[in-house]
């Protein structure tokens, strides 16, 4: 997950103006989410697919096997050694991924948080993540955005 996520924020960091995304320095490495984009900029990014690292993948898009090499060399890998002869149940999935979480939101709430002061505000979500989707990384970019715009 951690080299998917370097691709990730590396190919919106090219794609995307720097004031245009929000940079968040976790454990798990430097995360880039889209503060802003433009109607174009969704509808490309919407489709935009990121295979997983893996061995067994040989045919890489251009832009993301250069990214994916770049983020390889700083672990100290390469392409060809992202497998495990043993033990046999480790092992890097493979398949694609949406590089952008769309949530179906089915209903959306605000209103005054009830454990809190009267100056502060809930958000209640209702949704649904496609498979391989996580909501931990929707609501960490729903948090940096608030925070960003204070």
């Amino acid at each position: 997950a951690k080299i998917w996520n370097e691709i990730v924020s590396r190919k919106l960091a090219r794609l995307l103006p720097a004031e245009d995304l929000i940079i968040h320095e976790a454990v798990g490495g430097t995360w880039a989410f889209p503060r802003r984009l433009t109607t174009e900029q969704l509808d490309d990014l919407r489709g935009c697919r990121i295979p997983l690292p893996s061995g067994r993948k040989t045919e890489w898009p251009a832009d993301i096997r250069q990214i994916l090499d770049e983020v390889l060399v700083e672990f100290g890998m390469e392409r060809h050694k992202l497998r495990f002869s043993h033990p046999r149940d480790v092992f890097f999935a493979r398949g694609e991924r949406d590089m952008l979480l769309m949530p179906n939101i089915s209903k959306i709430e605000v209103g005054v948080d009830e454990f809190g002061s009267n100056e502060t505000s809930k958000l209640r979500l209702c949704f649904q993540l496609a498979p391989g989707q996580y909501a931990t990384m929707l609501l960490k970019g729903l948090e940096l955005l608030v925070a960003s715009d204070r």
